[in-house]
């Protein structure tokens, strides 16, 4: 005998599942890091060094899954990913400092860590911090403002806006981007 307060649920046949619909989500809604193979076979045993727990979702958390695809496109598949997973590392820890909704000036002055105490700068963070001042809206002027004392990074900055604006379909190896600043030490005779 059935109680009246017990209402009979659908049963469901073999193979048949309930459609619940779900809001049409955006490429960089998923997680980038735990669902990109190239991401994870850089970070095998070192996802500690990324800053993702730190980043406030919303707008950085977009940032910093936008700047994931931007960055595997710029660099290279081949040789080593030292450059790949040191730029992963600096965007994330770049996002982790932003507020939850970012002006592009904020982005511009947020890249502390691109200049070492010795002057010199470090590639694979330049490289990082151009692709989140683009995705803010800042332009190639802008990002080469601040760095017009060192034309190494300026020559950069240029290699990375071509890259993000899509200008040209190349992709750069470790040793081409770390290439660019020894070649302009040379030339000035500085190292």
């Amino acid at each position: 005998m059935s109680t009246p307060w017990r209402s009979k649920s659908k049963t469901l046949k073999p193979n048949e599942q309930l459609y619940l619909p779900v809001m049409e989500r955006t490429y960089w809604d998923d997680d980038p890091i735990h669902y990109n193979e190239r991401v994870k076979m850089v970070f095998r045993g070192q996802m500690r060094k990324l800053a993702i727990r730190n980043i406030q979702k919303g707008v950085p958390w977009e940032m910093f899954c936008r700047s994931v695809t931007m960055l595997s496109e710029f660099y290279s598949h081949e040789g080593t990913q030292l450059a790949f997973r040191d730029g992963l590392i600096e965007s994330s820890h770049i996002c982790a400092t932003l507020s939850e909704h970012p002006k592009r000036k904020e982005v511009l002055n947020s890249g502390m860590d691109v200049g070492m105490i010795t002057g010199i700068v470090y590639v694979p963070y330049l490289v990082a911090w151009c692709s989140l001042c683009r995705l803010a809206g800042a332009e190639q002027f802008d990002c080469t403002q601040m760095w017009s004392d060192d034309p190494a990074a300026v020559e950069i900055i240029k290699m990375c806006f071509v890259s993000f604006d899509k200008l040209r379909n190349i992709v750069y190896t470790d040793k081409q981007v770390f290439g660019v600043v020894e070649n302009h030490y040379r030339k000035n005779g500085n190292g």
